[in-house]
Protein backbone atom coordinates (compact mmCIF):
# COMPACT_ATOMS: atom_id res chain seq x y z
CA UNK A 1 0.00 0.00 0.00
CA UNK A 2 1.18 3.54 -0.79
CA UNK A 3 0.45 4.72 2.75
CA UNK A 4 2.91 2.23 4.20
CA UNK A 5 5.71 3.68 2.02
CA UNK A 6 5.18 7.33 2.95
CA UNK A 7 7.97 8.77 5.06
CA UNK A 8 7.71 11.92 7.13
CA UNK A 9 10.26 14.51 6.08
CA UNK A 10 10.88 17.68 8.02
CA UNK A 11 12.76 20.74 6.87
CA UNK A 12 14.31 20.55 10.35
CA UNK A 13 16.37 17.68 8.94
CA UNK A 14 18.10 20.15 6.68
CA UNK A 15 18.20 23.44 8.59
CA UNK A 16 19.29 24.94 11.88
CA UNK A 17 18.78 28.55 12.88
CA UNK A 18 21.47 31.12 13.60
CA UNK A 19 20.13 34.19 15.33
CA UNK A 20 17.55 36.59 13.99
CA UNK A 21 17.05 38.30 10.66
CA UNK A 22 19.72 40.95 10.19
CA UNK A 23 18.52 43.12 7.32
CA UNK A 24 15.32 44.20 5.65
CA UNK A 25 15.05 44.79 1.92
CA UNK A 26 16.81 47.99 0.95
CA UNK A 27 16.24 48.56 -2.78
CA UNK A 28 19.18 50.13 -4.52
CA UNK A 29 18.89 53.45 -6.31
CA UNK A 30 17.33 52.70 -9.70
CA UNK A 31 19.37 53.15 -12.85
CA UNK A 32 19.01 56.55 -14.58
CA UNK A 33 15.89 56.98 -16.68
CA UNK A 34 16.25 57.59 -20.42
CA UNK A 35 13.00 59.59 -20.62
CA UNK A 36 13.70 63.37 -20.85
CA UNK A 37 10.38 64.11 -19.14
CA UNK A 38 11.74 62.57 -15.94
CA UNK A 39 14.31 65.37 -15.69
CA UNK A 40 11.89 68.36 -15.80
CA UNK A 41 11.28 70.17 -12.50
CA UNK A 42 7.52 70.89 -12.40
CA UNK A 43 6.29 74.48 -12.47
CA UNK A 44 9.69 76.15 -12.92
CA UNK A 45 10.66 77.95 -16.13
CA UNK A 46 13.37 80.26 -17.40
CA UNK A 47 11.98 83.13 -19.50
CA UNK A 48 14.48 84.94 -21.73
CA UNK A 49 13.69 88.32 -23.34
CA UNK A 50 15.02 88.30 -26.87
CA UNK A 51 14.08 91.06 -29.34
CA UNK A 52 13.85 90.47 -33.08
CA UNK A 53 17.51 91.55 -33.50
CA UNK A 54 18.47 88.29 -31.83
CA UNK A 55 20.40 90.00 -29.06
CA UNK A 56 19.59 89.01 -25.49
CA UNK A 57 18.47 92.05 -23.50
CA UNK A 58 20.53 93.02 -20.43
CA UNK A 59 17.33 92.99 -18.35
CA UNK A 60 13.94 91.41 -18.87
CA UNK A 61 11.74 93.30 -21.32
CA UNK A 62 8.88 95.24 -19.73
CA UNK A 63 6.29 93.53 -21.93
CA UNK A 64 7.71 90.18 -20.82
CA UNK A 65 7.46 91.14 -17.14
CA UNK A 66 3.88 92.28 -17.72
CA UNK A 67 3.08 88.96 -19.39
CA UNK A 68 4.46 87.11 -16.37
CA UNK A 69 2.17 88.99 -14.02
CA UNK A 70 -0.80 88.09 -16.23
CA UNK A 71 -0.15 84.33 -16.34
CA UNK A 72 -2.95 83.59 -13.88
CA UNK A 73 -5.37 85.01 -16.49
CA UNK A 74 -3.71 83.70 -19.68
CA UNK A 75 -2.93 80.11 -18.58
CA UNK A 76 -5.02 79.85 -15.41
CA UNK A 77 -2.06 79.35 -13.06
CA UNK A 78 -0.79 82.13 -10.76
CA UNK A 79 2.87 83.01 -10.33
CA UNK A 80 4.38 82.08 -6.97
CA UNK A 81 6.47 85.00 -5.70
CA UNK A 82 8.33 87.53 -7.78
CA UNK A 83 10.32 86.51 -10.91
CA UNK A 84 13.97 85.96 -9.97
CA UNK A 85 16.58 87.68 -12.18
CA UNK A 86 19.32 85.31 -13.33
CA UNK A 87 22.96 85.85 -14.29
CA UNK A 88 22.11 85.25 -17.95
CA UNK A 89 21.18 88.69 -19.38
CA UNK A 90 17.44 89.13 -19.89
CA UNK A 91 16.61 85.86 -18.11
CA UNK A 92 14.31 85.40 -15.11
CA UNK A 93 13.22 82.33 -13.18
CA UNK A 94 9.45 82.01 -12.98
CA UNK A 95 7.84 79.62 -10.50
CA UNK A 96 4.16 78.80 -10.87
CA UNK A 97 1.96 77.92 -7.94
CA UNK A 98 1.01 74.20 -7.92
CA UNK A 99 -2.59 73.66 -8.96
CA UNK A 100 -4.00 70.17 -8.45
CA UNK A 101 -4.66 68.42 -11.74
CA UNK A 102 -2.99 71.14 -13.85
CA UNK A 103 0.36 70.65 -15.55
CA UNK A 104 1.86 73.57 -17.47
CA UNK A 105 4.55 73.01 -20.09
CA UNK A 106 7.00 75.43 -21.67
CA UNK A 107 5.08 75.08 -24.93
CA UNK A 108 1.90 76.22 -23.13
CA UNK A 109 3.63 79.33 -21.78
CA UNK A 110 5.13 80.28 -25.13
CA UNK A 111 1.85 81.69 -26.38
CA UNK A 112 1.52 83.98 -23.36
CA UNK A 113 4.66 85.97 -24.19
CA UNK A 114 5.67 88.44 -26.95
CA UNK A 115 7.19 87.02 -30.12
CA UNK A 116 10.89 86.27 -29.78
CA UNK A 117 10.66 85.34 -26.07
CA UNK A 118 12.20 81.98 -25.16
CA UNK A 119 10.61 79.79 -22.47
CA UNK A 120 12.39 76.65 -21.29
CA UNK A 121 11.74 74.30 -18.36
CA UNK A 122 14.17 74.00 -15.46
CA UNK A 123 15.86 70.60 -15.55
CA UNK A 124 17.11 68.22 -12.87
CA UNK A 125 20.70 67.00 -13.15
CA UNK A 126 22.46 64.15 -11.34
CA UNK A 127 26.10 63.31 -10.67
CA UNK A 128 27.60 61.73 -13.78
CA UNK A 129 29.13 58.97 -11.68
CA UNK A 130 29.95 55.70 -13.35
CA UNK A 131 27.63 52.93 -12.14
CA UNK A 132 29.34 50.19 -10.20
CA UNK A 133 30.09 47.26 -12.47
CA UNK A 134 27.27 44.72 -12.39
CA UNK A 135 29.16 41.88 -10.73
CA UNK A 136 28.17 39.73 -7.74
CA UNK A 137 30.73 41.33 -5.42
CA UNK A 138 29.05 44.73 -5.88
CA UNK A 139 25.61 43.63 -4.60
CA UNK A 140 24.68 45.72 -1.53
CA UNK A 141 24.68 42.84 0.96
CA UNK A 142 27.48 40.75 -0.56
CA UNK A 143 29.70 41.36 2.47
CA UNK A 144 27.42 39.02 4.45
CA UNK A 145 27.93 36.30 1.83
CA UNK A 146 31.62 36.80 1.22
CA UNK A 147 32.98 34.07 3.50
CA UNK A 148 30.85 31.24 2.14
CA UNK A 149 31.26 32.21 -1.52
CA UNK A 150 35.00 32.59 -1.12
CA UNK A 151 35.26 29.23 0.65
CA UNK A 152 33.83 27.49 -2.42
CA UNK A 153 35.77 29.80 -4.80
CA UNK A 154 32.64 31.18 -6.47
CA UNK A 155 34.38 34.42 -7.55
CA UNK A 156 36.80 32.33 -9.62
CA UNK A 157 33.89 30.61 -11.36
CA UNK A 158 32.18 33.94 -12.06
CA UNK A 159 35.10 34.92 -14.29
CA UNK A 160 33.82 32.27 -16.71
CA UNK A 161 30.04 32.55 -16.36
CA UNK A 162 27.21 33.83 -14.20
CA UNK A 163 24.80 31.30 -15.68
CA UNK A 164 22.48 31.05 -18.67
CA UNK A 165 18.71 31.46 -18.81
CA UNK A 166 18.26 28.07 -20.48
CA UNK A 167 19.74 26.27 -17.45
CA UNK A 168 17.05 25.38 -14.90
CA UNK A 169 17.44 24.41 -11.24
CA UNK A 170 14.40 22.85 -9.56
CA UNK A 171 14.13 23.51 -5.81
CA UNK A 172 12.08 20.86 -3.98
CA UNK A 173 11.35 22.54 -0.66
CA UNK A 174 8.76 24.57 1.28
CA UNK A 175 7.96 26.64 -1.80
CA UNK A 176 9.09 30.19 -2.34
CA UNK A 177 8.11 33.81 -1.68
CA UNK A 178 7.84 34.99 -5.30
CA UNK A 179 7.31 38.60 -4.23
CA UNK A 180 10.88 38.88 -2.92
CA UNK A 181 12.67 41.53 -5.02
CA UNK A 182 15.68 39.25 -5.50
CA UNK A 183 13.47 36.73 -7.37
CA UNK A 184 12.17 39.18 -9.97
CA UNK A 185 12.52 37.52 -13.42
CA UNK A 186 14.25 34.48 -11.83
CA UNK A 187 11.33 32.05 -11.58
CA UNK A 188 9.44 29.64 -13.79
CA UNK A 189 5.87 29.09 -12.54
CA UNK A 190 6.52 25.87 -10.57
CA UNK A 191 3.93 23.71 -8.75
CA UNK A 192 2.63 22.87 -5.28
CA UNK A 193 2.82 19.09 -4.72
CA UNK A 194 1.73 19.11 -1.05
CA UNK A 195 -1.30 16.80 -0.98
CA UNK A 196 -2.06 16.86 2.77
CA UNK A 197 -4.63 19.62 3.36
CA UNK A 198 -3.87 19.83 7.09
CA UNK A 199 -0.21 20.50 6.39
CA UNK A 200 -0.56 22.63 3.28
CA UNK A 201 -1.58 25.81 5.17
CA UNK A 202 -2.86 27.36 1.94
CA UNK A 203 -6.46 26.17 1.90
CA UNK A 204 -6.07 23.49 -0.75
CA UNK A 205 -3.99 20.55 -1.91
CA UNK A 206 -1.97 20.32 -5.09
CA UNK A 207 -2.19 23.36 -7.33
CA UNK A 208 -0.06 25.47 -9.70
CA UNK A 209 0.98 27.91 -6.94
CA UNK A 210 4.25 26.99 -5.14
CA UNK A 211 4.13 30.06 -2.89
CA UNK A 212 5.34 29.32 0.62
CA UNK A 213 2.42 30.25 2.88
CA UNK A 214 4.49 29.47 5.97
CA UNK A 215 5.34 26.25 7.77
CA UNK A 216 5.16 27.60 11.32
CA UNK A 217 3.06 25.96 14.04
CA UNK A 218 2.06 28.08 17.04
CA UNK A 219 1.23 26.82 20.52
CA UNK A 220 -2.22 28.28 19.92
CA UNK A 221 -2.62 26.02 16.87
CA UNK A 222 -1.59 23.01 18.94
CA UNK A 223 -3.89 23.97 21.82
CA UNK A 224 -6.86 24.37 19.47
CA UNK A 225 -6.17 21.10 17.70
CA UNK A 226 -5.46 22.95 14.43
CA UNK A 227 -1.86 21.75 14.05
CA UNK A 228 -0.91 18.62 12.09
CA UNK A 229 1.84 17.89 14.65
CA UNK A 230 2.67 18.68 18.26
CA UNK A 231 5.91 20.56 17.58
CA UNK A 232 5.71 24.33 17.81
CA UNK A 233 8.02 26.29 15.49
CA UNK A 234 8.16 29.57 13.64
CA UNK A 235 8.18 29.84 9.86
CA UNK A 236 11.50 28.73 8.40
CA UNK A 237 11.10 30.24 4.89
CA UNK A 238 13.46 27.41 4.08
CA UNK A 239 12.78 27.19 0.34
CA UNK A 240 13.13 30.93 -0.11
CA UNK A 241 16.52 30.90 1.62
CA UNK A 242 17.76 27.89 -0.38
CA UNK A 243 16.57 29.34 -3.71
CA UNK A 244 18.34 32.63 -3.01
CA UNK A 245 21.67 30.88 -2.54
CA UNK A 246 21.23 29.23 -5.93
CA UNK A 247 20.00 32.12 -8.05
CA UNK A 248 19.10 35.37 -6.28
CA UNK A 249 19.21 38.01 -9.00
CA UNK A 250 22.19 40.19 -9.87
CA UNK A 251 20.23 43.44 -9.75
CA UNK A 252 21.89 45.88 -7.31
CA UNK A 253 19.37 44.77 -4.67
CA UNK A 254 20.29 42.75 -1.59
CA UNK A 255 22.17 39.49 -2.11
CA UNK A 256 23.22 37.42 -5.11
CA UNK A 257 23.03 33.71 -5.89
CA UNK A 258 25.83 31.40 -6.97
CA UNK A 259 24.33 31.31 -10.48
CA UNK A 260 22.28 34.53 -10.80
CA UNK A 261 21.54 34.19 -14.53
CA UNK A 262 19.93 30.74 -14.42
CA UNK A 263 16.23 30.02 -13.87
CA UNK A 264 14.56 28.53 -10.80
CA UNK A 265 11.68 26.03 -10.85
CA UNK A 266 10.13 26.10 -7.34
CA UNK A 267 8.32 22.88 -6.41
CA UNK A 268 6.59 22.86 -3.03
CA UNK A 269 6.87 19.47 -1.29
CA UNK A 270 7.26 20.52 2.38
CA UNK A 271 4.79 22.44 4.50
CA UNK A 272 3.81 22.49 8.17
CA UNK A 273 5.40 19.52 9.97
CA UNK A 274 7.30 18.30 6.92
CA UNK A 275 6.18 16.42 3.84
CA UNK A 276 5.56 13.05 2.22
CA UNK A 277 8.01 10.94 0.21
CA UNK A 278 5.22 10.31 -2.32
CA UNK A 279 4.83 14.05 -2.97
CA UNK A 280 8.61 14.36 -3.28
CA UNK A 281 8.89 11.48 -5.75
CA UNK A 282 6.16 12.92 -7.97
CA UNK A 283 7.80 16.34 -7.88
CA UNK A 284 11.11 14.72 -8.86
CA UNK A 285 9.54 13.06 -11.89
CA UNK A 286 7.71 16.27 -12.83
CA UNK A 287 10.95 18.29 -12.67
CA UNK A 288 12.60 15.78 -15.00
CA UNK A 289 9.80 16.13 -17.56
CA UNK A 290 7.87 12.94 -16.84
CA UNK A 291 4.05 13.05 -16.76
CA UNK A 292 2.37 13.11 -13.33
CA UNK A 293 -1.31 12.16 -13.04
CA UNK A 294 -3.51 15.21 -12.46
CA UNK A 295 -0.67 17.70 -12.98
CA UNK A 296 -0.33 19.78 -16.18
CA UNK A 297 2.58 18.83 -18.41
CA UNK A 298 5.77 20.75 -17.66
CA UNK A 299 6.85 22.80 -20.72
CA UNK A 300 10.02 21.29 -22.16
CA UNK A 301 11.96 24.54 -21.73
CA UNK A 302 11.14 24.45 -17.99
CA UNK A 303 12.54 20.94 -17.47
CA UNK A 304 15.17 20.90 -14.75
CA UNK A 305 18.85 20.35 -15.45
CA UNK A 306 19.66 20.26 -11.73
CA UNK A 307 17.48 19.36 -8.74
CA UNK A 308 18.21 20.66 -5.22
CA UNK A 309 16.79 18.70 -2.29
CA UNK A 310 17.71 20.27 1.03
CA UNK A 311 15.53 17.79 2.88
CA UNK A 312 15.39 14.24 4.18
CA UNK A 313 14.65 11.85 6.99
CA UNK A 314 16.00 8.82 8.81
CA UNK A 315 15.55 5.73 6.63
CA UNK A 316 17.21 3.52 4.09
CA UNK A 317 16.71 4.56 0.48
CA UNK A 318 13.49 2.65 -0.25
CA UNK A 319 12.96 0.91 -3.57
CA UNK A 320 10.40 3.46 -4.81
CA UNK A 321 12.64 6.46 -4.10
CA UNK A 322 15.61 4.64 -5.61
CA UNK A 323 13.69 3.87 -8.80
CA UNK A 324 12.42 7.45 -9.02
CA UNK A 325 15.87 8.97 -8.68
CA UNK A 326 17.24 6.56 -11.28
CA UNK A 327 14.59 7.69 -13.78
CA UNK A 328 15.43 11.32 -13.05
CA UNK A 329 19.17 10.81 -13.56
CA UNK A 330 18.48 8.75 -16.71
CA UNK A 331 16.66 11.85 -18.02
CA UNK A 332 19.92 13.80 -17.73
CA UNK A 333 19.13 15.59 -14.48
CA UNK A 334 21.77 16.02 -11.75
CA UNK A 335 20.37 15.52 -8.23
CA UNK A 336 22.06 17.32 -5.30
CA UNK A 337 20.94 16.35 -1.78
CA UNK A 338 21.69 17.41 1.80
CA UNK A 339 23.51 14.88 4.01
CA UNK A 340 21.38 15.92 7.01
CA UNK A 341 21.94 17.61 10.37
CA UNK A 342 21.77 14.74 12.86
CA UNK A 343 25.48 14.26 13.62
CA UNK A 344 25.20 10.66 12.40
CA UNK A 345 26.48 8.61 9.50
CA UNK A 346 24.76 9.93 6.39
CA UNK A 347 24.08 6.37 5.18
CA UNK A 348 21.05 6.47 7.52
CA UNK A 349 19.60 9.67 5.97
CA UNK A 350 17.46 9.53 2.84
CA UNK A 351 17.38 10.55 0.01
CA UNK A 352 21.04 11.49 0.44
CA UNK A 353 21.82 7.78 0.74
CA UNK A 354 20.22 6.92 -2.61
CA UNK A 355 22.52 5.76 -5.43
CA UNK A 356 23.50 8.36 -8.04
CA UNK A 357 22.82 11.52 -6.03
CA UNK A 358 25.47 14.06 -4.99
CA UNK A 359 25.40 14.14 -1.18
CA UNK A 360 26.62 17.30 0.55
CA UNK A 361 27.99 17.72 4.08
CA UNK A 362 28.44 21.15 5.64
CA UNK A 363 31.63 22.98 6.58
CA UNK A 364 32.04 25.86 8.98
CA UNK A 365 33.97 29.09 8.54
CA UNK A 366 37.27 27.35 9.31
CA UNK A 367 36.66 24.56 6.79
CA UNK A 368 35.98 21.94 9.44
CA UNK A 369 32.94 19.66 9.42
CA UNK A 370 30.09 21.72 10.89
CA UNK A 371 29.13 20.52 14.38
CA UNK A 372 25.64 19.37 13.31
CA UNK A 373 26.49 17.81 9.93
CA UNK A 374 26.02 14.16 9.06
CA UNK A 375 29.14 12.49 7.71
CA UNK A 376 30.57 9.27 6.35
CA UNK A 377 31.75 7.53 3.19
CA UNK A 378 28.43 8.19 1.44
CA UNK A 379 29.16 11.97 1.44
CA UNK A 380 30.32 13.17 -1.99
CA UNK A 381 31.89 16.47 -0.92
CA UNK A 382 31.55 19.34 1.52
CA UNK A 383 30.40 22.93 1.01
CA UNK A 384 29.88 25.97 3.21
CA UNK A 385 26.91 25.46 5.53
CA UNK A 386 27.77 27.66 8.47
CA UNK A 387 28.05 27.13 12.20
CA UNK A 388 28.18 29.25 15.35
CA UNK A 389 31.15 31.10 13.81
CA UNK A 390 29.04 32.32 10.87
CA UNK A 391 25.87 31.46 8.98
CA UNK A 392 24.77 31.46 5.35
CA UNK A 393 23.14 34.73 4.30
CA UNK A 394 20.30 34.67 1.78
CA UNK A 395 16.77 35.73 0.89
CA UNK A 396 14.16 35.46 3.64
CA UNK A 397 10.87 36.77 5.05
CA UNK A 398 10.26 38.33 8.46
CA UNK A 399 6.85 36.73 9.15
CA UNK A 400 6.90 34.44 12.19
CA UNK A 401 3.60 32.57 11.75
CA UNK A 402 2.31 34.10 8.53
CA UNK A 403 3.99 35.84 5.59
CA UNK A 404 5.56 39.20 6.41
CA UNK A 405 7.92 41.50 4.57
CA UNK A 406 10.71 40.36 2.28
CA UNK A 407 14.01 40.34 4.12
CA UNK A 408 17.41 38.66 4.35
CA UNK A 409 18.85 36.47 7.05
CA UNK A 410 21.31 33.86 8.28
CA UNK A 411 20.59 30.14 8.49
CA UNK A 412 22.95 27.22 8.86
CA UNK A 413 22.73 23.57 7.90
CA UNK A 414 23.50 21.03 5.23
CA UNK A 415 20.38 22.56 3.64
CA UNK A 416 22.42 25.70 3.11
CA UNK A 417 25.52 23.84 1.85
CA UNK A 418 23.56 21.92 -0.80
CA UNK A 419 22.37 24.93 -2.89
CA UNK A 420 25.96 26.14 -3.16
CA UNK A 421 26.74 22.92 -5.03
CA UNK A 422 23.52 22.98 -7.08
CA UNK A 423 24.40 26.52 -8.14
CA UNK A 424 27.90 25.45 -9.18
CA UNK A 425 26.49 22.57 -11.25
CA UNK A 426 24.30 25.17 -12.99
CA UNK A 427 27.42 27.26 -13.70
CA UNK A 428 29.18 24.20 -15.15
CA UNK A 429 26.28 23.60 -17.54
CA UNK A 430 26.19 27.31 -18.43
CA UNK A 431 29.89 27.43 -19.26
CA UNK A 432 29.73 24.87 -22.08
CA UNK A 433 28.17 25.40 -25.52
CA UNK A 434 25.54 22.66 -25.11
CA UNK A 435 24.35 21.75 -21.62
CA UNK A 436 23.51 18.23 -22.84
CA UNK A 437 27.24 17.57 -23.36
CA UNK A 438 27.75 16.74 -19.67
CA UNK A 439 25.84 13.86 -18.06
CA UNK A 440 25.02 13.66 -14.33
CA UNK A 441 27.72 10.99 -13.95
CA UNK A 442 30.33 13.23 -15.58
CA UNK A 443 29.26 16.20 -13.45
CA UNK A 444 29.64 14.17 -10.26
CA UNK A 445 33.06 12.97 -11.38
CA UNK A 446 34.22 16.52 -12.15
CA UNK A 447 33.02 17.80 -8.77
CA UNK A 448 34.88 15.04 -6.94
CA UNK A 449 38.19 15.48 -8.75
CA UNK A 450 38.28 19.28 -8.59
CA UNK A 451 37.68 19.82 -4.87
CA UNK A 452 40.12 21.76 -2.72
CA UNK A 453 41.84 19.94 0.11
CA UNK A 454 40.54 20.06 3.65
CA UNK A 455 42.53 22.40 5.90
CA UNK A 456 45.02 20.68 8.17
CA UNK A 457 43.43 21.42 11.53
CA UNK A 458 43.95 19.57 14.81
CA UNK A 459 40.39 19.30 16.10
CA UNK A 460 37.60 16.79 16.55
CA UNK A 461 35.76 18.41 13.64
CA UNK A 462 38.72 18.19 11.24
CA UNK A 463 37.69 16.62 7.93
CA UNK A 464 39.08 13.70 5.97
CA UNK A 465 37.85 11.78 2.93
CA UNK A 466 36.28 9.03 5.03
CA UNK A 467 34.16 11.57 6.90
CA UNK A 468 33.54 14.59 4.65
CA UNK A 469 33.79 13.31 1.08
CA UNK A 470 36.45 14.17 -1.50
CA UNK A 471 37.09 17.70 -0.26
CA UNK A 472 35.59 21.22 -0.20
CA UNK A 473 33.77 22.41 -3.30
CA UNK A 474 35.95 24.46 -5.67
CA UNK A 475 33.57 26.23 -8.04
CA UNK A 476 36.24 27.69 -10.30
CA UNK A 477 38.07 24.39 -10.75
CA UNK A 478 34.78 22.59 -11.46
CA UNK A 479 33.70 25.10 -14.10
CA UNK A 480 37.13 25.09 -15.74
CA UNK A 481 37.16 21.27 -15.79
CA UNK A 482 33.70 21.22 -17.35
CA UNK A 483 34.86 23.55 -20.13
CA UNK A 484 38.00 21.47 -20.70
CA UNK A 485 36.15 18.14 -20.68
CA UNK A 486 33.78 19.23 -23.43
CA UNK A 487 36.47 21.02 -25.47
CA UNK A 488 38.75 17.97 -25.51
CA UNK A 489 36.03 15.50 -26.42
CA UNK A 490 36.51 14.02 -29.93
CA UNK A 491 33.85 15.21 -32.38
CA UNK A 492 30.99 12.81 -33.00
CA UNK A 493 31.37 10.76 -36.20
CA UNK A 494 29.22 11.95 -39.09
CA UNK A 495 25.86 10.26 -39.49
CA UNK A 496 25.76 7.69 -42.32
Amino acid sequence: MIASRIKKIGAVGGVLFLGSIKAMVDPATPLMSLDPADYIIPNQFVVISKPSSGKILPTADKTVMSAIQSLSETVGVPVEGAPQPLALPGAVLVTLAPVQGVQVSAQTLDGAFPAGTTVVPVLMAYPAAVEKELIPQNEPLYAHQKWHYEQINAPGAWKHTLGKKDVVVAVLDTGIRPDHPDFKDQLFPGYDFVSDLAKANDGDGRDPDPTDSGDGVSWEDIKNGEAPCKRASKNTWHGTHVAGTIAAALNRIGVVGVAPFVKLLPLRVLARCGGSSVDIMEALLYAAGYPVLGVPTLPSEHKADVINMSLGGISLCQADMQATIKKVIDAGVTVVVAAGNNKINAEKFFPGNCPGVITIAASNLEGELASYSNFGEIVTLTAAGGDKSGGIYSTYNDGEYKPGKSSYGYLKGTSMATPHVAGVVALMLSAIPNKADLSPIQIKDILVRTVSSFPEIQSQQACNKDKCGAGIMDAAAAVEAAIKTVAERPPAPPKP
